[in-house]
């Protein structure tokens, strides 16, 4: 036999005998077809993985979330999983269409702080880095959000400024390390009246921090300031009236363990409008407190015999402070923007502060073999009150 027509013969066993093969394999498989949705909201999920479990055989879903799959005849277990959400198992007997539901998976996260630095104080912040000297700026956002006492407190947040306290609470400003009387208060850069007999210090406790719009600490002095002021100076910004007509209150009460007072209180309220496009505005704040403060302190004094130069202990004081702070304050702002790049500020503030002290005192006597005596120290009245009134005015004169 021809050797050629040999070869032609086997060439067409083994294509017969392979497309048997193939033709035996495609009966054997079973074509699955499906779409994949969330099973709480039934929207269709693009993307998510169909396997073939303990196989690599699988697929993905279209942008309609619909998949199709072959199988074995036999049945296969079909993996169905998506990203946020838990992995479902399915076996497929025969040819069907699947609707997969996924439930969504939740997972116990570590906790995630989210810092936002409110709009006010960004614009401070800008305020700072332009200014052509040293300076510090707060917002009245700021001023707003942190529970302080008084304005003294607000302040005393800055970089540089420290606290002296009465009675726990901030009643003067100590910037870089300086006496009081070294640093100048202003109100809308007008220099405010002291208050300290003893000194130039001004008592910021009578005023409150919710009715400034921005307080500016200025650590340099500028040719506008009070050359004396060698520490620093404070300016208060007294808040205008913002659009349309508001009306806020708040109260507080308090009650003092110390000395079982029930009578710790403070009420402020504002009302203000604006008129005539917003041309003029009127804002009226009233504030009233009242708040003990009453402490108790331990001092001693000590001294020395004529014959021995030892210094010994020779009185011992236990002292309980009785104190009673109230204060009231007003204020009245009128502005008139009679040109977008103009203001006229009329300002009125009115602070009073009283305080009722009483101190009782425990006196043991060492050298005298523990005598004891009371002394009683009545103060009942020191009186402080602000009166202050500014006219004001500023102008953007652009073409300078």
């Amino acid at each position: 036999m021809n050797l050629n027509i040999v070869r032609r013969i086997n060439l067409l066993i083994f294509l017969v005998v392979s497309f048997n093969i193939w033709s035996a394999a495609q009966n054997n498989q079973i074509e699955i077809k499906g779409k994949v949705k969330d099973s709480s909201t039934n929207d269709v999920l693009p993307g998510a993985t169909i396997v073939i479990n303990n196989s690599t055989i699988g697929t993905t879903t279209n942008i309609d979330g619909e998949f199709t799959i072959s199988i074995p005849d036999k049945g296969a277990e079909l993996v169905i999983s998506f990203i946020g959400y838990k992995t479902e198992h399915r076996f497929v007997e025969n040819s069907s269409y699947l609707t997969i539901l996924l439930d969504t998976d939740s997972k116990q996260i570590e906790d995630i702080v989210i810092n936002v630095q409110a709009k006010g104080q960004k614009g401070a912040q800008r305020e700072q880095l332009n200014s052509n000297t040293l300076k510090n700026v707060v917002a009245s956002d700021r001023l707003d959000e942190n529970p302080d006492a008084n304005a003294v407190e607000a302040i005393g947040r800055l970089p540089g400024v420290s606290l002296l306290r009465s009675g726990g609470e901030g009643s003067g400003l100590v910037v870089r390390g300086l006496d009081p009387r070294y640093t100048a208060v202003t109100l809308n850069g007008i220099k405010m009246p002291d208050t300290d007999n003893t000194g130039r210090g001004t008592d910021l406790s009578s005023i409150s921090q919710y009715n400034l719009q921005g307080v500016e600490l200025y650590k340099a002095l500028t040719p506008d300031m009070e050359a004396n002021s060698v520490a620093g100076t404070v300016n208060l910004s007294l808040k205008e009236a913002p659009e349309g007509f508001k009306l806020n209150a708040m109260v507080q009460l308090g009650y003092n363990d110390l000395n079982s007072y029930v009578g710790n209180y403070k009420l402020q309220g504002a009302i203000s409008n604006r008129f005539f496009d917003n041309k003029l505005g009127i804002l009226l704040s009233l504030n009233a407190e009242s708040v003990n403060r009453s402490t108790e302190t331990m001092s001693a004094s000590y001294g020395n015999e004529s014959s021995n130069v030892d210094i010994r202990l020779s009185q011992v004081y236990l002292n309980k402070i009785k104190t009673t702070k109230l204060r009231r304050s007003a204020m009245l702002t009128v502005d008139f923007k009679p040109l977008p790049s103009t203001i006229l500020t009329f300002n009125n503030l009115y602070a009073f502060t009283r305080d009722i002290n009483q101190k009782l005192s425990k006196q043991y006597t060492v050298a005298s073999n523990g005598n004891v005596s009371y002394n009683l120290h009545d103060n009942p009245y020191k009186t402080s009150t602000i009166f202050q009134s500014t006219l004001s005015g500023v102008t953007n004169l652009k073409f300078l």
